[in-house]
């Protein structure tokens, strides 16, 4: 990407946060979609466009947009599995390793991860194996602390009114200044009316975890 279209994505990703920090969610969305129509493959975007949706009461489109990523992840990280196998029949066994672990990282769950897994096995001791993904930390970076104030927003969307307070006190002790948070706590410590207990944000819960947790694991093999 060249100066001029990062400064051109930056400068959407910038105004679409302004606009969901301010609670105008269908400017928000729009910007969201935009930067999306220019550059697809964009990350940032789509955590916006989830957290507006979210925010919109539109999980069916959450779940869908998780699902098509998930979907394109898988696609491309499938480069991993076939260099490691590559690796292993040319005797270049740590190398495999490195790649196998790469696959299993980004596809806990596809539909190969147990046959690269038994792979991984038989090269790498015990003793060397990485955690489970799901054991690992996540990075405390941007992304970390947006899905932070998602996964608030999704527990007050619940009626889980004590469970988000809880997580955005802890943003708040990082981060005084996030006024999203700032702003999602008092409206849970000011009474109001308890939110609507939506049954189909459970599953959303998770994997939009699942999926802002894979971001997190691309961005650091890209670094």
């Amino acid at each position: 990407m060249n100066s001029d279209n990062r400064r051109e994505k930056e400068l959407f990703i910038a105004k679409a946060e302004s606009c969901l920090d301010q609670g105008l969610l269908k400017e928000s969305e729009d910007y969201a979609l935009n930067c999306l129509e220019k550059f697809p493959d964009d990350a940032e975007a789509r955590v916006i466009l989830c957290q507006t949706w979210t925010r919109m009461g539109k999980l069916d489109k959450v779940k869908k947009l998780l699902e098509d990523v998930d979907e394109a992840i898988y696609g491309m990280s499938v480069i991993y599995a076939k260099m490691g196998d590559l690796c292993q029949r040319s005797g270049l066994n740590q190398e495999a390793i490195v790649f196998y672990r790469k696959f299993l990282d980004l596809n806990p769950r596809s539909p190969i991860s147990q046959e690269v897994a038994e792979k991984l096995n038989c090269l790498a001791p015990a003793s060397a194996m990485i955690p489970p993904p799901e054991e690992e930390e996540a990075p405390q970076d941007s992304l970390s602390v947006m899905r932070t104030v998602t996964m608030a927003e999704l527990y007050m969307k619940q009626g889980h009114g004590d469970a988000a307070a809880e997580i955005l006190e802890e943003i708040i002790k990082r981060d005084q200044t996030n006024q999203r948070a700032l702003t999602l706590l008092r409206e849970i410590r000011g009474g109001g009316a308890p939110p609507v207990k939506c049954a189909k944000s459970d599953a959303v819960i998770e994997e939009l975890s699942r999926w802002l947790l894979n971001i997190d694991r691309i961005r650091s093999y890209a670094a």
